[in-house]
Parts: structure tokens; sequence; C-alpha cells
């Protein structure tokens, strides 16, 4: 509950941090508040009530985020185009629901924002039977896909220290990649722990 007000803030920086924390623990509680968030705030703000939504949404919720690009001047416009950006996450969520071969298959969608998701949603779902999916999106080529996935992989357990090992190896040297490479070496030392 404490997020979820924090998510309705309108000051941009309150909301990106309630908005991250509660689209990684799973919150799909707060989505019809975060339908809310979506109508105030700049367009900073809007866009990270829009993005939690689309993470955490059930996919009915498509429609009210098309009303939000509704009128014809700049900030609309610029709303319209963040929703669009977002809907292939909610189509993912009608398509899959409950379904984690179908996240699974997800995990190599061709659109960046569908790969979070799923990333997210195995974890969520306690998809035991996809860390070996979650640590090959390890190596995405998308560093919101890859911290998704090692949140995933941080809830389930059982990821083998030594592949993740590997992985770091080959992207330890890319600074594009230096945030969630960051993370990994988090993950590859929680993963020695387990054993």
């Amino acid at each position: 509950k404490s997020l979820a007000a924090i998510a309705n803030e309108t000051d941009a920086n309150l909301r990106i941090a309630a908005t991250e924390a509660l689209t990684y623990i799973g919150a799909t509680s707060s989505v019809s508040s975060l339908l809310g968030a979506t109508k105030t705030g700049n367009a900073a703000a809007r866009r990270a009530a829009i993005e939690a939504v689309a993470m955490l949404g059930s996919g009915t919720e498509a429609s009210a985020l098309e009303g939000l690009a509704k009128g014809s001047d700049e900030a609309a416009k610029e709303i319209g185009k963040i929703v669009e950006v977002n809907k292939p996450a909610l189509a993912a969520a009608t398509e899959c629901k409950t379904d984690a071969a179908c996240w699974s298959g997800k995990l190599a969608d061709a659109n960046i924002k569908v790969r979070r998701r799923a990333a997210f949603q195995l974890g969520w779902m306690n998809s035991k039977e996809n860390v070996a999916a979650l640590v090959k999106a390890v190596e995405d080529e998308s560093s919101a896909v890859r911290m998704a996935a090692m949140a995933s992989l941080s809830r389930l357990g059982g990821a083998d220290a030594k592949v993740l090992d590997a992985a770091l190896e080959r992207w330890n040297d890319k600074v594009e990649y230096k945030n969630s490479n960051q993370e990994l070496k988090r993950l590859i030392e929680r993963s020695r722990n387990e054993g």
C-alpha cells in the first residue's frame, strides 16, 4: 500500500522508484491504482505508471491506456507513443495468462517490453522449470531484460554460478551493461551461497 501511494505521487523521481519496486515484487494488486497514476504528473511520471501497468497488468488495461492518448495536442501525442511502445507486453499477458511455457517462449520475442515482462512473469509464477531459460536471458541484448531475468533468478534460486560466471566473463568489459553486470555479480554470489 505504501508503494502504491508513492506511485501516485506526481513527482517523477518518486513515482519511478515506486513503480519499479512494485514491478520487481510483482504487485499485480496495484494495477488499478497505477491506472489512476497514468493520468497525472508530467510525461516522465506518466511513463513510469504506464510501464508498470504494462508489466503488471492482465491485458484488459490496454483500452484504458489507449484512452490516455486522446487529443491532438503534443502531450497526448507523446503519451500515445509511450502507450504504443508498452502495449505489446499487455498483449502477451492476454495471450499467455498463467501459461509458463508461453511466457518462456516470449523470452525470445523481438519486442524488449515483451521479453522483460516474460522474465518477470516466470519469477512471479515460481516457474523453477524455466531457470535455464532465465539464465540465458541474463545475456539478453537489453539491460532491462537482463535485470528482470536476474530478479526472477534471485527469487527462484537454482542458477548455476559457473554458467553465470561465464556470462559475466563474456560481458564484463561492455560499458553499456555496467549496471546489469554489477547485479550479475551479486546474483553469482547468491547462487554460490545457495549450495
